[in-house]
């Protein structure tokens, strides 16, 4: 999904000295320290030569449409502790990198790209109206083509882009370095992405921030091409396709701009040679969970928090333009969830999902190591079916691992089913369970299933925790003194629809000592059983 040149037409530079808003920091280099309108290239610095740029804390550059704050054409940084702002202009970018040149490029200030559009309740109807962007094509950082050095924006950078097909990050080329998110980013728009990677990254992606983002079809982080080191995410992730999270009194007002629906929160659709972690605290609060060899300091039990309304999954693994590997991080999994997800549809009738793997058009998705759940995922829907855990058709997933909580809830009055583990397609060969894998529904109709495999490759179900599924029916008019009954099936384990020989063991439990060598949690382990029907098939 690269954006060429073309669809950026428009973004032009203006070739210009400092003028009375910059002073030297050095021979060739520039500083800004107050207020301008004046773009600026690091080919012409200062001295009609090539230098690093920075925009001091009391320096701006503001720029209108088709303007790039800063370009950088020549072999040079650029710092930005200042800011770079544009109100109501399309086609602007606040730091641009042509390919074929070097330099570090840092945000430690503001990046407001914004609008003047609200959104109200014109009609009076209980719900908002309108939309979340009007203009288009706005970035933070663009690099195009390929670049050597690293993309930074620090922990006091702000990064915040009102716009539809925008980003506040985006890669459009192979990049011999690292992306480094430590800060705040903010997306509104369509087709829109707090960091897009449209260009192989040599080493890693981390992002240990927070990155809000707000409309259809966007996502706070895609990955479209390889990536060699890791992706690392930590920090609050809040991804949504609608105009209000909250839902209205009345759903029969809505309409379908109210409903669209986001991008996953975490879309990779190549490679990661390192493979994707989400980090956190992990099962137990050791005194070293962030691995870095210091015990307890301050951000020690830091947990990625990741919360996405809508039907998208919290992380999506697609191979859709040929086959992708996930490599294994440093406790040997391919995806590692230690932080805490939370998918919910909001609205009836959409689905929720947390992780999904997929292949399409002949494609497939290989989980070096297999998938393996440290901490929560939370699938949440109401009329409609929630997964927590998703397997598709081109999903080589060697092992399912969960030592925490997989929790599935529906709540609905209709035929919607709660899945916990949902193998539909794909190869998943081991699921092993040393905590709790959970499927409750609420309502009369509707099933719970905490594992369902779909694929005929599940040959092993271990348990030294707790799988239980649970149907409870609702009771909306208590007044009629009429008890409700629930029909629908509790089915701990669904294995009906495989041929092949299948075991199941239940093990006592085996304390698990996470980062360290003392087991935590021995007072708060889940009972070892199944609750629930279990259903063999012909194998």
């Amino acid at each position: 999904m690269r954006i060429s040149r073309i669809q950026l037409a428009g973004l032009a530079v203006a070739i210009a000295g400092a003028g009375g808003a910059a002073q030297e920091a050095a021979a060739d280099d520039l500083t800004i320290t107050t207020a301008t309108t004046t773009p600026v290239v690091t080919s012409n610095a200062a001295n009609a030569s090539p230098g690093d740029v920075t925009i001091a804390s009391t320096g701006s550059i503001t720029i209108d449409a088709g303007e790039t704050a800063v370009t950088i054409d020549s072999n040079n940084d650029v710092t930005n502790s200042g800011r770079i702002a544009s109100n109501n202009a399309d086609d602007v970018i606040a730091i641009w990198a042509n390919g074929g040149f070097s330099g570090t490029i840092t945000n430690n200030g503001a990046v407001n790209l914004f609008e003047d559009n609200t959104i109200s309740d014109t009609d009076s109807d209980g719900d908002l109206d309108g939309v979340l962007a009007v203009g288009t094509n706005r970035h933070g950082i663009f690099i195009n083509g390929a670049f050597t050095g690293d993309i930074i924006n620090s922990a006091s950078g702000d990064i915040t882009v009102e716009g539809n097909n925008s980003s506040a990050i985006t890669l459009n080329g192979p990049l011999t370095g690292n992306i480094t998110n430590d800060g705040d980013i903010g997306i509104s728009g369509g087709n829109s992405y707090g960091i897009l990677i449209d260009g192989a990254v040599s080493g890693d992606v981390i992002s240990t921030g927070t990155i809000g983002v707000r409309g259809e079809n966007s996502s706070a982080i895609r990955v479209n091409e390889q990536i060699g080191g890791e992706l690392s995410i930590n920090g609050i992730y809040t991804v949504s396709g609608y105009l209000s999270n909250q839902l209205p009194s009345n759903q029969a007002t809505l309409e379908p701009s109210d409903v669209l629906q986001s991008g996953a929160a975490i879309d990779v659709r190549a490679s990661v040679d390192g493979g994707v972690t989400i980090e956190g605290l992990g099962v137990e609060d050791d005194e070293d969970d962030d691995g870095d060899s210091t015990n307890d300091e301050a951000d020690d039990n830091d947990t990625a928090q990741i919360l996405v309304f809508g039907s998208s999954p919290a992380v999506l693994l697609r191979a859709d333009a040929g086959n992708i590997l996930l490599g294994q991080n440093e406790f040997g999994f391919g995806l590692h969830n230690r932080g805490v997800l939370t998918t919910n549809g909001l609205y009836d009738g959409i689905s929720s999902t947390g992780f999904r793997v997929e292949g399409l058009a002949g494609n497939t998705v290989t989980v070096s190591g297999g998938i393996t759940n440290d901490r929560a995922i939370n699938s949440i829907a109401r009329e409609a079916n929630a997964y927590v855990i998703s397997i598709g058709d081109g999903a080589i997933v060697s092992q399912i691992l969960n030592r925490d909580r997989l929790l599935s809830n529906v709540v609905s009055d209709g035929a919607d089913t709660a899945y916990g583990v949902y193998l539909e397609g794909g190869a998943t060969s081991s699921l092993v369970n040393g905590g709790t894998i959970s499927a409750e529904l609420l309502g009369e109709q509707g099933d719970a299933v905490a594992i369902f495999d779909g694929s005929n490759s599940l040959a092993s179900i271990t348990n030294r925790g707790t799988i239980r599924a649970r149907v409870a029916p609702t009771d909306d008019d208590p007044s009629d003194e009429i008890v409700p009954v629930a029909t629908g099936d509790e089915v701990a384990i669904d294995v009906s629809a495989s041929t092949i020989n299948v075991l199941i063991e239940q093990l006592p439990d085996v304390p698990f000592t996470d980062d360290d060598a003392v087991d935590d949690d021995e007072d708060n382990r889940p009972l070892t059983q199944i609750v629930g029907d279990v259903r063999f098939g012909s194998g």
